[in-house]
């Protein structure tokens, strides 16, 4: 009778311990990476700053000047044609004991799956049409330290958009889709505010 109590409790024991385990995997399997559209006001935002640095990084390549059909290529590939006046002045005298530094770029960047490091794990990439803007600027008078204007990005048109990075247990997560609209302002660094219309709707931030 007791070895058959025990044979009984083994079972159930097994029984309990196989059913953990699927329970266990099918909860792992969220995180086999997976990557899907904009769904949130901060997936948006996060796009709109790889989209920044995107731009940042297709205007950088470029003198300053006016340009019309110029190409860029992107570090990890694609390309991008590039229209429109990039301008940075630095060290402007404006008056004694003044410096001043200041941005007057408007870029219209046209992109084919431009693609671009945004992340030491990651890539961003585009294929559409985005217009940049940065009239920034910084002056040291003295002692005294000012700042202003902003950096924005307008997109009126569909674009694939594409950002992906990659653990160190080499899983792949990242949101992939269709950006129909995108009006946002901000640093060089950061888009603070903006609205968004992808997919699943609009977002602002």
């Amino acid at each position: 009778m007791e070895n058959k109590f025990a044979s009984i409790f083994f079972i159930f024991s097994l029984s309990l311990f196989l059913s953990g385990c699927g329970g266990d995997e099918e909860e792992d399997s969220v995180f086999t990476g997976e990557t899907g559209p904009i769904e949130t006001n901060f997936d948006a935002s996060d796009a709109a700053d790889d989209i920044l640095a995107m731009m940042v990084y297709a205007r950088t390549i470029l003198n300053n000047g006016s340009h019309s059909g110029a190409v860029v290529m992107g570090d990890i590939g694609g390309s991008a044609s590039v229209t429109g006046t990039v301008s940075f002045q630095d060290n402007i005298n404006c008056g004694t004991g003044c410096i001043r530094d200041e941005n007057a770029t408007t870029i219209t960047v046209t992109a084919n799956n431009f693609t671009v490091q945004t992340v030491s794990n990651g890539s961003s990439s585009i294929t559409g049409t985005v217009l940049y803007q940065d009239n920034t600027w910084s002056q040291q008078n003295g002692l005294s330290f000012s700042s202003g204007g902003s950096v924005t990005l307008d997109i009126n048109s569909n674009a694939q958009f594409r950002s992906t990075f990659t653990t160190s247990a080499n899983t792949t997560f990242g949101t992939v889709d269709t950006i129909s609209f995108l009006s946002s302002s901000g640093s060089s660094q950061f888009q603070t505010s903006g609205s968004l219309q992808a997919t699943n709707g609009s977002f602002t931030w």
